[in-house]
C-alpha cells in the first residue's frame, strides 16, 4: 500500500495500490492497515508521515513500514522511534549517486539492501 499527497507518476510505484490526498485526517477510512503486507509513506511532509507510520504500526506492527523524510537527523530520530520501519532520506539518496556522478559514473540504477545503497553503473564492455 502506497500513500502519497501528490500523484506520482504511473512508474514509481507499479503494481502498488496507492492513496492519494490529504491523509492526516481518517486514514483508516481510506486504507486497510490492519492487513496491509507493506505501507510507502512518501509525502512531503515529515510529520504526516511520522503521523502516518505511527498509525501504521500501532494498528498493523506485522507490516513492512517505509517511509520518506529529507532531512538524514529527523530520519535517525524516526527510525529510533519506529525502529522496525525503514526510514529513508531523499537528499541521502540523493547524495550518493550525485558523488558516484561527479567521479564520471553513469548511475543506472539505485538499490536500498541491507542498509546500504548499490549504485548500478554502466561498465565498459568486456572483451
Amino acid at each position: 500500500m502506497g500513500v502519497s499527497s501528490l500523484q506520482l507518476e504511473a512508474n514509481t510505484l507499479p503494481n502498488i495500490p496507492l492513496v492519494v490526498g490529504d491523509l492526516s485526517d481518517g486514514l483508516t477510512n481510506k486504507v486497510n492497515l490492519a492487513t496491509a503486507k507493506s505501507i510507502v509513506v512518501v509525502t512531503e511532509d515529515e510529520m504526516i508521515n511520522t503521523q502516518i507510520g505511527l498509525m501504521a504500526q500501532e494498528e498493523n506492527p506485522h507490516s513492512v513500514l517505509i517511509i520518506r523524510t529529507s532531512d538524514s537527523c529527523f530520519s535517525d530520530d524516526i527510525q529510533a522511534l519506529l525502529q522496525k520501519a525503514k526510514v529513508l532520506c531523499v537528499y541521502a539518496l540523493a547524495a550518493e549517486v550525485f558523488v558516484a556522478a561527479a567521479f564520471g559514473e553513469k548511475i543506472l540504477d539505485l538499490i536500498r539492501l541491507n542498509d546500504q545503497t548499490i549504485l548500478v553503473k554502466k561498465g565498459s564492455p568486456r572483451n
